[in-house]
């Protein structure tokens, strides 16, 4: 009873309620409250034009005072432009898109309107943030604010607006994550939060909203994987996440969504396989996966999708073949499979896709032949299978494809012949058939394709001549027939194609003259005619051509003088005249324009100056114009340049002398002023020039020192300096150049040493110092050069010896060191230079044999004389007999064996008192010390190694090389591997107490080191160890030694 008393009371307080609410006062005081709310936030707007058409504003007869006991003045919003009211009159529509507000949401009193439903302030100058009071409007169905210039979070308040079922927040500046409570929305149906800087994951709370049919999430900066309940929206009929950087693999329970008609995913960072389950959305209508990171072959159930429009799978990193089940999805209207690793062959089946008017297989490793079915595909619009490895001929009946507009066939290896069928393609604009094996001519049907214009040939091997049917194609922009063996004429006719921008008919065999006619191609912008072998001038009618931005005409037999109307192409950027027959004066305007970058003329008979134009032609990059004739004062003809990289004025009749200015281009790489009559010296501020890698200044007359400020040029890779009059010491700075790799210096008047710090420069290869006065030794720092393959250093006043470090060049080719007044040996260890091809040492003062080395062995005559010690069997050199060889021993034995007797006596002494002062338990370490191994050197022999060869020589002195035996020792014959044979006298082991015979064995040895006699054979040398001690002698015949 109770209960029931309370239901009425309530009732009874709903209904006064009701009736309250809907009496006048009250809608006149709700009405009233939104006009105020509405004129606030205008007022806040900016007031510009575009606010004129808001005819928001109270009537005339409006009085703040009264205006809640006036009930007629609360119809006054509903008239508002963009406001509707509900029956009750109060606000419950406001759409404002499009009416170019510009101000923020700040001032928007969203409490004033509980009655809202619709809210729609799209495609405005709306910015700041949006505010959490949104959440105020509780039965807001629609909200729509995209298509503005709001920033900040989105507030996740507005997860609190559960009757929204849409929701509109696209092409803002939104940033941050995309809130949790998104999910909240329950009644949700589309959401567009895309082309906004949003970050963070995909929430997998959004799995939650089992009514969305839109999710539109594309071009923001969202990462991490796409939440697997993304699988749990199974409404969803369009789903777009592309242009984010989301990673991981696609969920395969997106198979789930059976709804869905639009499925893009593309440039992300999707990995793994397309997973097989997409075969399930048999409602799928357009799929696009591209420009992921996806790998696998394609699934075979994707050729499930027979509602499938539009599939994009390009730029992926697919392998395998195209399925041969993709001929069942006889909708596709576009293929494209571009940019993969696919392999195989072009499926037949494809010829069952009559709907396909797009089909783009490029960029791909697909092989075979381009099968015939392909030509049932009269609805093609644009084929492309450029970039693979197909073979075979370009099928015939792909004339049949009238309404092709793009073929694209490059870079393959297709072969054969053009089908003339394809002439029957009148629809065709661009024809790309370049990069292939094709040959034979150009087809003359080529000519009734009158809507083409773009017709590529080129790097293929066609051949005989342009057809002059050619002109037909009135439409052709683009010609390139270059890179073919094509001959005969240009025809003149080509001059009817008024819209020709480009023109290439290079690396050809044409020949005969320019046509006139090309004069009047107007609109043309780049023509290039060179590597043929036209003939004749350069037609005049070239000043027509104002357009012109590239003239390439190198490698002609272009003659007569270069047209002064050449002036007139004021936007020329390019001009290549070099290696023809020109003469007379190049055009002094000839960058009138200022735009002249790239302007080579090399390799002709041109003669007078330089042009007066180039001075101030800061736009240049590259200049060629050497081995010509020209003349003038070099140090008035060139300015500074900004952008200059390479200029090259080598071999002409130039004076003067070098500009400083040539260190203030920045840009400068390369400078050639080689061959001219340059005087004066190097200029310090050359080494300004930190860009430079390439420095030939050779064949002038320069004078003084190479200057100091070298050491700065730290890019140099090559400096010519050859061929002056250039003098003093060479800079040890040029030791820090060490990225050179070529030095030349040789012809000039440089004294002194040889700079040790050359010795850094560990990338060099070509070193050449020849004909100058450098003096002193070879450093032996040289040696480290291990990347020089040629050295010469001949024509110098060099003395000592060779260093045997210079054997550690291991890449050395070529060594000349002759015209100098080098002594001595040459170093045996050049013997290990096995890549050493030449060499040239004559007119020195070596002495003794050649090293075994192929160089030395093959060595010209020339390359040896004017050296009176040398030996060998080379040419005429005398043999290397005993005589010369004992008179080289005889000195080394004496230098060996004074410092031997000095070191033996030291040794017996410092013995002796060892002896005195240790006591008679330390005896046996007395004789290790004594029995240690004595070394000495003899004929270029260390001790250590003498002592391994004989041991090695005699087996361990094996009783087969005994050639007698006595009381005290036996005597061995051994062949040392130098060539000579010694006799080893090997005394008996020591026992205790035989000490005193060691030191008489060390005095007989010191002995016969000092004895000089006719009748005594030479001594080698000995060896005192406590394993073996033995005399090494000279081992003559028929003398006895006693033993």
């Amino acid at each position: 009873m109770r209960s029931l008393t309370s239901v009425k009371v309530c009732f009874l307080a709903y209904c006064l309620t009701l009736l309250y609410v809907s009496s006048p006062n009250w809608v006149a005081f709700a009405s009233n409250t939104e006009a105020k709310a509405l004129l606030k936030w205008k007022a806040s707007l900016f007031q510009n034009k575009a606010l004129n058409i808001l005819n928001w504003r109270y009537p005339p007869s409006h009085n703040a005072t009264n205006s809640s006991t006036n009930p007629k003045e609360n119809i006054v919003t509903c008239t508002w432009t963009g406001v509707s009211c509900n029956t009750a009159g109060s606000v419950n529509k406001i759409n404002l898109s499009t009416c170019g507000i510009q101000g923020t949401l700040l001032e928007f009193s969203f409490l004033s309107f509980p009655n809202l439903e619709y809210l729609n302030l799209s495609m405005n100058k709306l910015f700041d943030v949006i505010p959490p009071q949104v959440s105020y409007l509780s039965k807001l169905h629609y909200l729509d604010l995209s298509l503005n210039q709001l920033s900040g979070r989105i507030p996740p308040e507005i997860g609190l607006l559960r009757n929204l079922t849409f929701l509109g927040l696209y092409e803002n500046t939104f940033f941050g994550d995309i809130p949790k409570e998104i999910g909240n929305l329950k009644s949700l149906v589309e959401l567009y939060l895309c082309k906004n800087e949003l970050n963070g994951s995909i929430p997998r709370s959004l799995g939650n909203l089992t009514s969305l049919t839109h999710l539109y999430l594309y071009t923001n900066q969202l990462s991490g994987s796409i939440p697997k309940e993304i699988g749990n929206m199974e409404s969803l009929v369009d789903l777009e996440l592309c242009s984010n950087t989301l990673s991981g693999v696609i969920p395969p329970n997106i198979g789930h969504l059976k709804k869905l008609n639009t499925l893009y995913l593309y440039t992300n960072q999707l990995s793994g396989s397309i997973p097989k389950e997409i075969g399930n959305l048999k409602s799928l209508v357009d799929l696009q996966l591209y420009e992921n990171q996806l790998n696998g072959s394609i699934p075979r159930s994707l050729c499930n999708l027979t509602s499938l429009t539009i599939l994009y799978l390009y730029a992926t990193q697919l392998y395998g073949t195209v399925p041969n089940e993709i001929g069942n999805m006889r909708s596709l209207v576009v293929l494209d499979l571009s940019g993969n690793q696919l392999n195989g062959s072009i499926p037949k089946s494809l010829g069952h896709l009559t709907s396909l008017t797009r089909l783009y297989l490029f960029g791909n490793k697909l092989s075979g032949i381009i099968p015939n079915e392909i030509c049932n595909l009269t609805s093609l619009v644009d084929l492309q299978l450029a970039f693979n490895t197909l073979t075979g001929f370009i099928p015939p009946n792909i004339g049949n494809l009238k309404k092709l507009n793009t073929l694209y066939l490059n870079t393959n290896q297709l072969s054969g012949s053009i089908p003339k069928e394809i002439g029957n393609m009148k629809s065709l604009v661009g024809l790309y058939l370049y990069g292939n094996k094709l040959n034979g001519s150009i087809p003359r049907s080529l000519g009734d394709l009158t809507s083409l214009t773009h017709l590529y040939l080129y790097a293929n091997q066609l051949s005989g001549s342009i057809p002059k049917e050619i002109d037909h194609m009135k439409s052709l922009v683009d010609l390139e027939l270059s890179s073919n063996t094509l001959s005969g004429l240009i025809p003149p006719n080509i001059g009817n194609l008024k819209k020709l921008n480009t023109l290439y008919l290079h690396i050809n065999q044409l020949s005969g003259l320019i046509p006139k006619e090309i004069g009047n191609l107007k609109s043309l912008v780049d023509l290039q005619l060179h590597e043929n072998q036209l003939h004749g001038s350069i037609p005049i009618s070239f000043g027509n051509l104002t357009n012109l931005e590239i003239l390439y005409l190198r490698d002609n037999q272009l003659s007569g003088s270069i047209p002064k109307e050449i002036e007139s192409l004021k936007k020329l950027i390019g001009l290549q005249l070099d290696s023809n027959q020109f003469s007379g004066y190049l055009p002094q305007n000839i960058c009138q324009g200022g735009k002249l970058t790239n302007f080579t003329a090399s390799t002709n008979h041109l003669t007078g100056p330089i042009p007066k134009s180039l001075k101030n032609c800061t736009s240049l990059v590259r200049v060629r114009l050497n081995q010509n004739q020209l003349t003038g004062n070099i140090s008035e003809d060139f300015g500074v340049y900004p952008n200059l990289d390479f200029i090259d004025v080598s071999h002409n009749n130039l004076y003067g002398e070098i500009s400083y200015k040539w260190g203030q281009c920045p840009q400068l790489k390369t400078l050639r002023l080689a061959g001219n009559n340059l005087t004066g010296n190097i200029p310090p501020e050359i080494g300004n020039g930190t860009q430079i890698k390439g420095l030939d200044l050779s064949l002038n007359n320069l004078v003084g020192m190479i200057p100091k400020e070298f050491w700065r040029l730290t890019s140099l890779v090559k400096l010519m300096l050859n061929g002056n009059q250039l003098s003093g010491r060479i800079p040890l700075e040029l030791g820090s150049l060490i990225d050179l790799e070529y030095l030349d210096l040789s012809t000039n008047k440089f004294n002194e040493s040889i700079p040790s710090t050359l010795g850094d420069l560990f990338r060099l290869h070509y070193l050449n110092l020849s004909n100058n006065k450098v003096a002193q030794a070879v450093p032996i720092k040289l040696g480290k050069l291990f990347q020089l393959t040629d050295l010469d250093l001949s024509h110098n006043s060099l003395e000592g010896r060779i260093p045997s470090e210079m054997s550690d060049m291991e890449s050395l080719v070529s060594l000349n060191l002759s015209h100098n007044n080098l002594s001595g040996f040459i170093p045996t260890s050049f013997e290990d230079m096995y890549g050493l091809l030449y060499v040239d040492i004559s007119y020195n003062h070596l002495e003794g044999p050649l090293p075994n080395n192929s160089a030395f062995r093959k060595a010209p005559p020339e390359a040896l004389k004017g050296n009176k010690g040398l030996c060998g069997k080379v040419g005429a050199l005398p043999p290397c007999n005993e005589h010369g060889t004992k008179k080289h021993q005889k000195r080394v034995f004496g230098i060996t064996f004074s410092l031997l007797a000095v070191f033996v006596l030291l040794s017996a002494f410092f013995t002796i008192v060892f002896v005195v002062q240790r006591k008679k338990k330390y005896q046996d370490k007395e004789q290790n010390n004594m029995h240690s191994e004595i070394s000495f050197s003899v004929l270029n022999f260390d001790g250590k190694s003498m002592y391994d060869e004989i041991i090695r020589a005699t087996a361990d002195f094996d009783s087969t090389y005994c050639i007698g035996k006595g009381g005290h020792g036996s005597v061995y014959r051994v062949n040392l591997s130098s060539g000579d044979v010694v006799a080893v006298k090997k005394l008996h082991p020591l026992w205790d107490g035989e000490i005193e015979f060691q030191k008489e064995f060390l005095n007989e040895v010191r002995a016969l080191t000092e004895i000089r006699h006719r009748n005594i054979v030479k001594l080698y040398g000995f060896c005192a160890h406590k394993r073996h001690s033995f005399v090494v002698y000279v081992l003559k015949e028929n003398v006895i030694l006693l033993i």
